[in-house]
This record gives structure tokens, C-alpha cells and sequence, in this order.
């Protein structure tokens, strides 16, 4: 039986700002952090500083996870929007690194079946229609914890 504490008690621990609970927290999430991180982004500089910023947060603000989901997930949530944050900041954006073998990321592969299926078909059709001035855009919103679609015109 594995006696470490659970990621609910070490955040709970960090919230009373035990360092140790901290450090615990980040060993055992960082490294598969910066791996799905590094399938987005080629510089690993910025990857570190996605999950440095990820960390951060996580000690400014631990009761920001409600509990209604994975701590695994919410750490993710965090990472990704901060390194997108940061390539956004950029005045170039680093390539995404593709590996050989590798099964492409479930995101991806929404992404993906929106862009070709169905919806990404009529608004292509839409788009050709339209003026650009009354072009729809689309998008999906993502806010901690909800994920909103949203659509309005430019």
C-alpha cells in the first residue's frame, strides 16, 4: 500500500503553504507536464517557463481547484493555457514537434474532426457566401472548470 499523500491533501497542504507539499506536488507533475507540453511546442525554453508559471499559480491561488475533477486535469488546464499564453507573447510561435509513432494528443484529434467534418464543411461553404465584414467565427472558450461555444460575427 503506497503511504505518500494524495495530490487533495498535498494541495490542501499547500494552501496552508507547506513547502514540502509543494515540492512533493511539483516532482510528481512536472516531468509528464513538460512532456505534453513539448508536443506543443518545440522551445524548451518556454515549456519551462509554461510549467514554472503553472506552478506558480498553483502556490498563489491552490483554492482555485474546486475539486470536481481530477488534480491531474486542473494542473493541465493551467499549463496549457499558460504556454499558449506565452507563445501568443511571441514574435514568432515554435513549431510543434511531431513524433514519430506517437498516438496525436485527444485535443488534436477534436481539432482535427472539426476542421474536416461536418461543421468546418458549412463554414467553409458559409464563408464563401458571406461578405467578410459578416463572417461568422467561432470558437470555444475554455474557463476553468466550463466550456462555453461561443459564436459572433467580426
Amino acid at each position: 500500500m503506497d503511504s505518500s499523500p494524495g495530490d487533495e491533501m498535498l494541495l490542501r497542504a499547500v494552501a496552508e503553504r507547506d513547502m514540502g507539499a509543494f515540492r512533493t506536488l511539483y516532482e510528481r507533475h512536472a516531468g509528464w507536464l513538460a512532456i505534453r507540453l513539448a508536443r506543443r511546442c518545440n522551445d524548451r525554453d518556454l515549456v519551462a517557463d509554461a510549467i514554472g508559471d503553472t506552478f506558480v499559480a498553483v502556490w498563489q491561488k491552490p483554492h482555485g481547484f474546486r475539486g470536481d475533477g481530477d488534480i491531474a486535469a486542473w494542473l493541465w488546464g493551467i499549463a496549457i493555457r499558460r504556454l499558449v499564453s506565452r507563445l501568443r507573447t511571441r514574435g514568432s510561435v515554435a513549431a510543434v514537434v511531431e513524433h514519430p509513432g506517437a498516438a496525436p494528443a485527444a485535443e488534436d484529434q477534436v481539432l482535427l474532426s472539426v476542421e474536416y467534418g461536418d461543421i468546418g464543411q458549412a463554414l467553409a461553404r458559409l464563408s464563401r457566401r458571406c461578405a467578410p465584414s459578416s463572417r461568422p467565427s467561432c470558437w470555444t472558450a475554455c474557463r476553468p472548470g466550463k466550456r462555453r461555444s461561443c459564436c459572433r460575427y467580426r
